[in-house]
């Protein structure tokens, strides 16, 4: 199966890596093999599920896997591409993320999606509230910040999420654990021969 999984890894077209890096990384590593590019919405069900499966990249893959997350919110409050809001709450918790220091993401990244059943509940309004961060939220240089890193995605003609790059390689929605960590193997086995 992982074969048949790594040969149709190689034969996606690569569409490369984002003209900007992020500065949210949740493995930061410029120099690494694998470079895990992820577009999400901390209000998307699914993106959750695949935020779940990050931890192992980054424990397994330590020192040898870059991971960069890009806001993607599906909320035409700060995302211009999607036809209609489907999570209302995502832009503003994109804004509240970029609102905090960014060495700290990778907490910022598992609270939210650990809490994303309570973002209707108030729960982020208290978040911004806790941390002082109104006067950020206020500012128009927030939303221009989460609108680049939207705009970023724009080459990928993205429809879902979570989207996200291998090595520049667009995989749309989840893949199951294996399956990845295999692509990874692969890609490390590639860089040392």
């Amino acid at each position: 199966m992982s074969s048949g999984i790594i040969k149709q890894f190689y034969s996606l077209a690569n569409s490369g890596n984002p003209i900007i890096i992020s500065d949210y990384k949740i493995a930061n590593i410029s120099n690494a093999p694998i470079k895990l590019v992820i577009f999400s919405d901390f209000e998307c069900p699914t993106c959750k599920v695949f935020s779940e499966m990050i931890p192992t990249f980054a424990n397994r893959y330590l020192g040898k896997i870059d991971i960069q997350y890009f806001f993607y919110p599906i909320d035409i409050d700060c995302n211009p591409y999607v036809q209609k809001t489907l999570h209302p709450n995502a832009c503003k918790a994109a804004y509240a993320a970029s609102c905090m220091p960014s060495q700290n993401f990778t907490n910022i990244h598992d609270t939210f999606f650990l809490n994303q059943e309570k973002f209707d509940k108030g729960y982020l309004d208290q978040f911004i509230k806790t941390n002082h961060l109104e006067e950020c939220m206020a500012n128009p240089k927030t939303k221009i910040k989460v609108l680049a890193l939207v705009e970023a995605a724009k080459p990928y003609d993205l429809n879902v999420t979570p989207n996200f790059l291998v090595n520049g390689v667009k995989i749309e929605g989840v893949i199951p654990m294996e399956p990845m960590l295999a692509i990874f193997d692969e890609i490390l086995r590639r860089s040392t021969n």
